[in-house]
């Protein structure tokens, strides 16, 4: 499909789904996604290895096909370097995306004093936008 592009096999099918879900709901064929800014310039980029090619462009692709999906995630992965840089807690999903309603925290001692670290999230937190 690409020259001097690697792919996994999992990343090509879905690179050829999303390109075909791209071009159908810009209305536009498959050769024009191609020349978008960003795509264009991972293509020609004569520094990156094709295995760094073909991560950027199956990201990009993911970022240009799930537009809003990409921005919870962008925004949860904010909110949780800005913790673990004040805290040192690590909070994942489950589900990248944001289909259950949890949220994992693993504070960075074993046995935290819980009420202490309570606060010390919720001080952080803004909680009333995220769980809108």
């Amino acid at each position: 499909m690409f020259k001097d592009i690697h792919l996994t096999h999992t990343q090509s099918l879905m690179v050829k789904r999303w390109l075909e879900e791209i071009a159908r709901k810009k209305q536009i064929k498959h050769e024009r996604i191609l020349q978008l800014p960003g795509i264009k310039d991972i293509l020609n980029d004569k520094r990156l290895s094709p295995h760094q090619k073909g991560d950027k462009l199956y990201n990009l692709l993911y970022r240009i096909r799930y537009p809003v999906l990409s921005g919870y995630q962008d925004k949860f992965k904010k909110l949780a370097n800005h913790i673990y840089h004040k805290t040192g807690a690590k909070l994942r999903l489950p589900d990248p995306c944001f289909e259950c309603n949890e949220i994992i925290v693993e504070p960075k001692e074993k046995l935290p004093d819980v009420k202490k670290f309570k606060k010390q999230i919720d001080s952080l937190i803004d909680w009333k936008p995220i769980l809108k």
